[in-house]
């Protein structure tokens, strides 16, 4: 079976990120949100827009903060 090509691969990821129930999330290294699915509302109850106005430390518990600013580097 061929490798699936590059566009395939990058439609199947949007799909996923759109529709899967789980909070999935990009950052930048400072901890700003760069994108977010649509689980947002549902699971924190901001929308799409508030969440990526909040950085990390905002959303993180403080005793978990550390552990998650060391996985964005």
């Amino acid at each position: 079976m061929p490798a699936p090509k590059r566009r395939e691969v990058d439609s199947r990821l949007d799909e996923l990120f759109e529709n899967t129930s789980d909070l999935v999330f990009t950052c930048d290294l400072a901890g700003r949100f760069t994108s977010v699915n649509p689980s947002v509302p549902r699971l924190l109850g901001y929308s799409r827009e508030e969440f990526l106005d909040l950085e990390l430390a905002q959303v993180i518990a403080p005793e978990d903060l550390a552990e998650a600013r060391g996985a964005l580097t």
